[in-house]
């Protein structure tokens, strides 16, 4: 819900007669308590949410009905919900886990395109998560060039429930191999909440520790 108080109505948001109040959440029942979303790095008017759907508008700022969100994938279990998305130019992805307690823990990630011929405008479809971790996906990222990035929480080595939560916080998605490359090099192991990608190539990635940058063409994070 937004409210719109405008300048002649300062106190709008402590007396709601004189609000504007909007319900404008996508209509799904089963995201989380705070829900990824956000605006197309390259149009502003556009945004992607995620619960246990991919939502897309694209009215921006002016949406006005939570209808105006237009489903563009569902997850295969009422159980999986989106952890993260990110959208730039004719690219989006989301990450995902279901169950996302230690009992039967799962992930992945969707990848989309746009695609005219669609309901939503767009395509997406779940890619393999071969070379990526067993562990909360924390982020994900789109390159200037259409690269998807993901950033893994948890630790590689220490504190892990189980066998299986694999080694690495920063991975970047092969289309050609379909598999997710390790890029983490000499990156701490440290729970790598969120991950942006620059339009001059660069990374920016937040963790428990800090923020950390690999700077464009390098491999070292700094």
């Amino acid at each position: 819900t937004c409210a719109n108080p405008g300048p002649d109505r300062p106190n709008a948001f402590v007396d709601l007669s004189q609000s504007t109040t909007y319900s404008i959440a996508p209509p799904d029942i089963n995201a989380r308590f705070i829900a990824p979303f956000g605006a197309n790095a390259t149009n502003i008017n556009e945004w992607l949410a995620g619960g246990n759907s991919l939502w897309v508008q694209d009215k921006g700022f002016a949406i006005r009905s939570g209808s105006q969100w237009k489903k563009a994938f569902t997850l295969t279990s009422a159980n999986q919900t989106y952890t993260a998305v990110a959208m730039k130019g004719d690219t989006a992805a989301g990450g995902w886990c279901g169950p996302c307690n230690n009992a039967g823990f799962a992930r992945g990630i969707t990848i989309g395109t746009r695609d005219a011929s669609s309901a939503s405008g767009w395509n997406f479809a779940a890619v393999p998560t071969t070379g990526l971790p067993l562990r909360y996906v924390g982020g994900v990222a789109v390159g200037p060039n259409g690269e998807v990035y993901a950033s893994i929480n948890g630790f590689s080595r220490r504190f892990t429930e189980g066998e299986g939560a694999g080694v690495g916080h920063v991975f970047q998605y092969n289309a050609t191999t379909q598999s997710w490359a390790d890029i983490s090099a000499n990156f701490p192991d440290v729970p790598a909440n969120s991950i942006q990608a620059l339009s001059n190539g660069a990374l920016v990635v937040a963790t428990d520790l800090a923020v950390l940058y690999r700077a464009p063409g390098a491999t070292a994070w700094q």
